[in-house]
């Protein structure tokens, strides 16, 4: 069976243990931190038409990686603190969601979402719209161009880092899949923002939104959204995740 048979998937709850710790040791997940999570409605969505890193005729399960070290579209242009730790690259998947500390072999392309906390991710991750996506630059038919673009916008030091998701559903090429992500320089606070509902004719919503730190399945997290029974995205929906 291939992988593009459908998806059976259980949410699963977990029951954590409690560790014993060495006196004056200080938890891991306190140390990384937590994000809290706030909803807007009737936000922008700026759709993106240049700095595409899908340069393919096609992208599926594609693995791209930008840093401070390189130059042109891949050039990161500050670095990122995510869960109380400072980035100077990061993985960008092309099913919807950004990986750190493992530049620049490392990363998973797994494009059969989890919930939060997944050991998918053994290093701090955020899921923008995990799942299975697929893009088509050359594809003219859509009220966008199909790709994965990045933007710089602003001066130092308040600049902003937006990454872009901009094609469909690998299982329906009219499942459209518009997401982005908004890094802000010097602040651990990011917006996940929308240009489409996740649910669109019959094609029931599975993606994961959310973010987690590092730890796999027992990683601090902070998760809107598996698999949703309730429109987790619309047009013009904002996450901002704040870190405390």
């Amino acid at each position: 069976m291939g992988k593009r048979m459908a998806h059976w998937r259980l949410a699963t709850a977990v029951t954590v243990a409690a560790v014993g710790l060495a006196a004056g040791a200080v938890p891991a997940m306190a140390v990384q931190g937590s994000y809290s999570v706030t909803q807007q409605d009737g936000i922008g969505f700026p759709v993106l038409s240049t700095r595409n890193l899908v340069t393919t005729t096609t992208a599926d399960d594609v693995l791209y990686r930008v840093s401070t070290s390189l130059t042109g579209i891949h050039h990161l242009p500050f670095p990122v603190k995510v869960y109380n730790t400072t980035y100077n690259s990061m993985t960008i998947s092309t099913n919807g969601n950004v990986q750190f500390g493992v530049c620049c072999t490392g990363g998973s392309s797994e494009y059969v979402n989890s919930a939060l906390s997944s050991s998918t991710f053994p290093k701090p991750a955020f899921a923008v719209f995990w799942d299975d996506l697929y893009f088509a630059p050359g594809d003219t038919s859509h009220p966008f161009l199909e790709g994965v673009f990045t933007k710089v916008a602003g001066v130092a030091p308040h600049r902003r880092y937006v990454i872009s998701w901009q094609g469909h559903s690998y299982g329906s090429e009219a499942y459209f899949a518009l997401a982005q992500v908004v890094f802000n320089e010097g602040s651990q606070t990011v917006q996940f923002r929308y240009g489409a509902s996740d649910q669109q004719g019959s094609f029931n919503p599975s993606e994961t939104i959310g973010v987690q730190g590092t730890g796999g399945a027992a990683a601090p997290h902070t998760q809107v959204a598996f698999n949703p029974p309730f429109p987790a995205t619309t047009l013009g929906r904002q996450y901002t995740f704040t870190h405390h």
